[in-house]
């Protein structure tokens, strides 16, 4: 019997202005580039209201789609759950921000709560601007039913900011937070030692080790999950962002046919038999902490 496939990624941008530490972005072997609009909606007419959730984002900023307001909008009529992951930077260049009511979920990322601290991570970034495009975008979402989140990763730097999470949060008008553990993807020491906030609650690192061990009880994402590029490529899961497993492209063959694929049935087996692959490390371990703004 074919799992159900519950959630898909979709990269509509693989672009990015920031260069945040460790991030892949910058060295994607499919390149950077926007997703077709005609793609897009064809995903979503062949999915968007079967699948319970789909997340539009992977390896860049999905708000530097150049169409991204008819994109969003012409999904706002589909049942599954939308949401949108960005670093908020663009915010304040629309000059019609609701078209984001289409969606269900806005998470912007923010990790530091200082120009100082934020400049150290989200490098490329501007905080001040994020900031005015949060003011902006608060009050037209407090008339929907679009929930705010301010998503922060934990690392060394900004450890101590994160008891002023809340008010932080709350200031700025988002409606819940949540602070993420910080993943070494570049595997270098030096950023494992300058990041990792070890021996706090938000380390997924144990024992000064950079080399993380799946645990018994684990159960993969991907069972129920793909992750679809920007380019119609599809993944298993977003820790393969150099494409090491292609289970298809869309632009080929539809999203169901891909899932009941005999490759993807292969894959699937082969993580229900724990015969794990390299990048399922990446996905060990992670740690989420989420509060609501009161």
């Amino acid at each position: 019997m074919t799992e159900e496939l519950k959630r898909l990624n979709i990269e509509i941008s693989s672009k990015c202005n920031y260069r945040c530490v460790s991030c892949p972005n910058s060295r994607l072997p499919r390149g950077n580039g926007n997703i077709d609009p005609d793609l897009f909606f064809k995903i979503f007419k062949e999915t968007g209201d079967q699948i319970s959730q789909v997340m539009l984002w992977n390896y860049g900023e999905p708000l530097l789609h150049p169409k991204i307001s008819t994109l969003l909008e012409n999904i706002r009529k589909y049942k599954c759950k939308k949401t949108i992951s960005t670093t908020g930077w663009k915010l304040e260049d629309f000059e019609d921000l609701s078209f984001m009511t289409s969606l269900d979920e806005i998470i912007i990322s923010i990790n530091g709560f200082t120009p100082e601290v934020y400049d150290i991570h989200q490098k490329g970034g501007n905080l001040a601007k994020v900031i005015r495009g949060v003011k902006r975008l608060a009050p037209i979402l407090d008339k929907s039913k679009t929930k705010l989140i301010m998503q922060t990763v934990a690392t060394r730097d900004n450890i101590t900011q994160l008891v002023n999470a809340k008010d932080f949060a709350r200031e700025l008008g988002f409606h819940d937070i949540s602070t993420k553990s910080f993943n070494v993807m570049d595997n270098s020491p030096q950023t494992f030692q300058q990041f990792v906030p070890l021996g706090t609650p938000y380390s997924r690192y144990k024992d000064n080790n950079l080399t993380t061990k799946l645990p018994e009880n684990v159960s993969p994402p991907c069972l129920k999950w793909m992750v679809i590029n920007w380019d119609g490529s599809v993944n298993p899961c977003c820790w393969d962002y150099q494409g090491k497993y292609v289970l298809g492209n869309v632009k080929d063959n539809g999203v169901y046919s891909i899932w009941k694929s005999l490759t993807a049935i292969k894959h699937r087996k082969k993580m229900k038999d724990r015969d794990f692959l390299d990048i399922c490390l990446d996905c060990n371990g992670n740690k989420k902490i989420e509060l609501e703004v009161k």
